[in-house]
């Protein structure tokens, strides 16, 4: 069986729009593990397997919580602010039928629009599903997790040795909005804190693939914050030659097509430390 997920904190106004596509599924037979900061009514949502908790955390304690209150063996994780497409519960129930396959990441559609997002495979977290088995060896870490629960979820699959798909299917609508990380995620107090996120999960992860991919990660952040807050980079064994190339190689991996402004931007950055 699938179990959703569903987080939401200090965001009421968004949260029916989430359960009126769980709604709209083509498939049933699932349950909504629902955590929540606030009291929400259910009574027009009777007809979904919903167990509300109601508790205050981090997101690493919500989806703590999510995951221990679970009965399903594949995990959907969804957003409060972020929908799904009708089909998209069928679509993971049909694609984890392969018992090798371990973590699924579908492509989004911004809502209200018809642009299409090529993005990594840890990006938005209403874009995963995971085997619940690939979690619980490092369960115990989520309580202290305050940032990047995407990419955490990614580096449990990594080590777990089952097979991962960045599948270029469109079954999520990703909400941007002013109160949501795609615009904060620029802000320095949000990089710094993140960072440490990535830092703490360096201490969890010891699998090569894992620990290379946290590497990149945390080069990308260090980017950002010598591109916005000309924060120093720390000093690599492989030169500034290497750093370029890693650099390119990040913008490219997390983002797909370069647009004029990004190019402007690797441009300033190259031109500083070449």
């Amino acid at each position: 069986m699938i179990s959703v997920i569903l987080t939401a904190y200090n965001r009421k106004e968004y949260l029916k729009n989430a359960l009126d596509s769980l709604k709209r599924q083509t498939i049933k037979n699932f349950e909504i593990i629902l955590i929540t900061n606030f009291d929400f009514p259910l009574y027009n949502f009777g007809e979904l397997n919903i167990k509300h908790i109601v508790m205050d955390g981090n997101i690493g304690k919500f989806l703590y919580e999510g995951v221990k209150n679970s009965s399903g063996d594949v995990l959907v994780l969804m957003d409060d602010d972020d929908t799904f497409s009708e089909n998209k519960l069928k679509y993971v129930d049909n694609t984890f039928k392969d018992k090798k396959i371990g973590y699924l990441h579908n492509f989004s559609i911004l809502n209200n629009s018809k642009k299409r997002l090529f993005l990594p495979p840890d990006f938005n977290s209403s874009s995963i599903s995971i085997r619940k088995d690939i979690i619980l060896p490092y369960i115990d870490h989520l309580n202290r997790l305050e940032a990047g629960p995407d990419s955490f979820l990614y580096l449990c699959a990594l080590c777990s040795g089952y097979k991962i798909l960045n599948r270029r299917v469109y079954l999520t609508y990703y909400n941007v909005h002013s109160g949501n990380t795609s615009n904060i995620n620029f802000n320095k107090a949000w990089l710094l804190k993140d960072l440490d996120a990535l830092k703490y999960m360096q201490s969890i992860f010891s699998c090569k693939k894992s620990r290379n991919y946290l590497d990149k990660l945390i080069l990308g952040i260090n980017i950002k914050l010598y591109i916005f807050y000309n924060e120093k980079i720390s000093p690599r064994k492989n030169g500034t030659f290497l750093i370029s190339l890693e650099l390119w190689l990040y913008f490219l991996y997390a983002y797909g097509i370069l647009d004029k402004k990004l190019k402007l931007i690797l441009k300033k950055f190259i031109m500083q430390i070449w």
